[in-house]
């Protein structure tokens, strides 16, 4: 049975190919990151900017440019998508990505991502699990990073540490790319509404995604009361924390492809370089389309909320 369920955006990218609309994105984007403490430089194949986390724990957001402000980006996650995204409503920027998550606190601990395996079609959509040796639940995919659309269902609670029983608080997300990103930031971000019914249509949006796939999870449809989400943990963004997750979670798998010999494919899947000191992911095409760094990679598929 479900106790409680929450429903936001959690990942918004937005480019631009003009200096007017740059202008718009540079504009926002000062209201959050300054050139103190706080925030750090963010580059990325030609582009320059800075990045910050917000020092509450409510995600962050990025900016940066290049070509003198002809081309620029801004990406912002967790809680303050929804604030930046409703402030590009007046513009109606060209959004790349959107990410749309349902976390949902079960009373009882629910079946494993090892355990629905078996149950997954054996054709049609491309599906990946990853079953930790431990009580963990396990993170599935659902669909190629390349898609329009991707899925990723995962036990939410294990990454937030030991203050959560495993399998019981789970999180399903659905990231659009290109022309889906486009449509799903227009009736995001940019069609007026109440923040309940905005989370009553994301929750239908991305429940309708999993059902579409066959992946046999209990997900509720939009007649179920949504509401914030109690946290059971504080997030924390420290290096200690983040080695940690690196050290148990991360090491494991890629020590097991390692001696399987297949190091090279861990280090081009996950696409990691360093340029002028920096890490980052590598871009999938030469047009940037998402300009995540390696820190915001692990910001949102380990630390984040």
């Amino acid at each position: 049975m479900i106790r409680e369920m929450d429903a936001a955006a959690d990942w918004l990218t937005v480019t631009t190919r003009t200096y007017r609309d740059t202008e718009v994105l540079r504009r926002i984007a000062a209201l959050w990151i300054g050139e103190g403490k706080t925030s750090h430089p963010w580059r990325f194949m030609g582009y320059h900017g800075r990045r910050l986390h917000h020092p509450g724990g409510r995600g962050g957001v990025a900016f940066a440019e290049h070509s003198e402000g002809s081309h620029g980006v801004l990406q912002t996650w967790g809680e303050m998508t929804d604030v930046i995204g409703r402030r590009l409503a007046d513009h109606r920027l060209r959004a790349t990505r959107v990410d749309l998550a349902v976390t949902v606190l079960h009373d009882a601990p629910q079946p494993p991502i090892s355990a629905m395996l078996a149950a997954l079609p054996r054709s049609g959509v491309a599906m990946a699990g990853i079953v930790p040796i431990s009580e963990e639940g396990g993170t599935l995919y659902v669909g190629k990073r390349t898609s329009d659309k991707m899925g990723r269902l995962y036990d939410k609670g294990s990454q937030l540490g030991d203050d959560v029983p495993p399998c019981q608080l789970w999180r399903f997300e659905v990231e659009y790319k290109r022309k889906c990103a486009e449509a799903a930031a227009e009736q995001t971000f940019y069609t007026p509404m109440t923040s309940d019914v905005r989370r009553q249509m994301i929750v239908s949006n991305v429940a309708q995604f999993f059902r579409d796939h066959a992946v046999p999870v209990e997900l509720p449809d939009s007649s179920h009361p949504v509401h914030g989400l109690v946290r059971y943990a504080t997030r924390v963004q420290d290096s200690e924390r983040t080695l940690k997750w690196l050290s148990e979670q991360v090491r494991p798998a890629i020590l097991r492809l390692s001696l399987d010999g297949q190091a090279d494919r861990v280090w081009d899947a996950l696409g990691i370089g360093v340029q002028d000191g920096f890490p980052y992911v590598e871009a999938e095409s030469e047009e940037v389309e998402d300009m995540p760094t390696l820190w915001d990679w692990l910001d949102k598929y380990g630390m984040r909320e």
